[in-house]
């Protein structure tokens, strides 16, 4: 598992480029010359933004990102740039923990075959505009005042939970969100959420489409 720590605040935010292969030396600044993934997460510094190119080769990422610090962590503009995490459901893909409250996570595709967890944020986080395949759980939210806008999830196992909000989750905003569940029993959406505002949602599923 690698951990983000958390660097200095307050200074003026960047952008820090990623690249697949990504040979270019911190900080990371030059959009021509792009940083491996971890290089520039470890750069940056809270309300960076991380923009991530979609290259021929995907992110191959066995162990997940830990992310300890405020980011917005995106895809280039065209096609989602694939993250994918080979691990097991002991694993998660994208893990935001504390000191990342308010990050954002958009415009990305993430696989995760083998059953690790799509996305885990149980600080405030806003999801956008992603594709979340896999044969884990998609998404699990406890943070109060997280955002999902625009998702495609799909989860392949059964029994699994596809999109999970605890009741620490409150104030969640769930918008357009999609959901395909091929595993037998299992739910498409679990939202125990306090305060919960949620509109047009899809599921495609052989268990309990909804549960709040």
């Amino acid at each position: 598992m690698i951990c983000v720590l958390a660097g200095p605040a307050g200074a003026a935010a960047e952008t820090r480029y990623v690249g697949n292969p990504g040979g270019g030396p911190a900080p990371c600044t030059n959009p021509q010359n792009p940083c491996m993934i971890f290089t520039a997460l470890d750069e940056a510094d809270p309300g960076d933004t991380i923009s991530i190119r979609r290259d021929p080769n995907h992110y191959d990422i066995p162990s997940g990102l830990v992310i300890s610090k405020r980011l917005r962590i995106v895809g280039a503009p065209g096609q989602r740039p694939l993250i994918r995490t080979t691990g097991s459901e002991s694993v998660t893909a994208v893990s935001f923990v504390s000191g990342s409250a308010g990050s954002e996570l958009r415009h990305l595709r993430i696989e995760t075959p083998n059953g690790a967890v799509g996305v885990g944020a149980p600080v405030q986080v806003t999801l956008a505009d992603l594709e979340v395949d896999g044969a884990g759980a998609c998404a699990w939210l406890g943070g109060g005042g997280s955002t999902i806008a625009e998702p495609s999830f799909t989860a392949s196992i059964s029994g699994t939970k596809c999109v999970e909000a605890s009741p620490s989750a409150s104030g969640l905003t769930v918008r357009d969100v999609s959901v395909t569940h091929t595993g037998p029993g299992g739910p498409g959406f679990v939202l125990n959420a306090a305060g919960l505002d949620a509109s047009d949602l899809t599921a495609d599923t052989l268990g309990i489409a909804l549960e709040v």
